[in-house]
């Protein structure tokens, strides 16, 4: 719908982020609309892209649409899709994400010795690990889970963030379990086979940036807990 939203079925249980990345290969096409919808007629997903801001998802199912704030999702969507806007720009995403990014670094120089070059380094290596994340370059919620599952165990954390970083920068396997994340060479403690690949695009993007040793990223990280 013009100037409304651009929209992408799929069958049943099928990859909604697969579908999502497929709309943005088109979106321009479509005179880049301010929201972006997929669904496999089950499930609903709108995905706001208005200009400078920050994205939004609203998720929600076939059996969620008689729900109140749903439905006023959807009528939104066709009427009035500008009161869907988030409210917060990117720009003050960005400001802020750089506030905390540096304060980290200074906290890893004062505090920990850390040179200033290696921090940063390492903190850039987080950052892509969250903007691949996002973008689908890594498997969705996988940074996210290995740093909530390190929270009982911070002593687990540079092992995996090394083995994650050698994946991304030579291509490897990826095991993901219930409660561990394991990678590469080391070939997977508790490893059910939910084996999930580095796509080549990935590795091209990490090369450059997941060069660093194990025992760099133990030196940065073993000092650091997860809070």
């Amino acid at each position: 719908m013009k100037g409304h939203f651009g929209w992408e079925y799929k069958g049943k249980h099928k990859n909604l982020d697969e579908a999502y990345a497929q709309l943005l290969l088109y979106r321009e096409a479509l005179e880049n609309p301010p929201l972006l919808v997929v669904c496999d007629m089950d499930r609903f997903e709108v995905h706001t892209n208005f200009t400078a801001t920050a994205k939004e998802k609203h998720v929600f199912g076939l059996a969620g649409l008689a729900d109140p704030a749903n439905l006023d999702v959807l009528r939104k969507l066709f009427t009035e899709p500008d009161a869907l806007r988030p409210g917060i720009t990117s720009e003050k995403i960005t400001v802020e994400a750089a506030e905390r990014f540096g304060a980290l670094a200074e906290g890893l120089r004062k505090h920990k010795g850390i040179e200033p070059q290696r921090a940063a380094h390492f903190l850039m290596k987080l950052m892509f690990c969250m903007f691949g994340e996002d973008t689908g370059l890594l498997p969705r919620s996988l940074f996210a889970e290995l740093l909530e599952n390190a929270k009982a165990n911070p002593a687990v954390l540079p092992r995996r963030l090394a083995s994650l970083f050698k994946a991304m920068a030579e291509g490897g396997v990826l095991r993901r379990t219930g409660s561990r994340i394991a990678c590469g060479a080391r070939g997977g403690e508790d490893c059910r086979m939910s084996r999930l690949q580095i796509s080549r695009h990935a590795r091209r993007k990490a090369a450059s940036a997941f060069d660093a040793p194990r025992a760099e990223v133990e030196e940065v990280m073993l000092p650091v807990r997860v809070g």
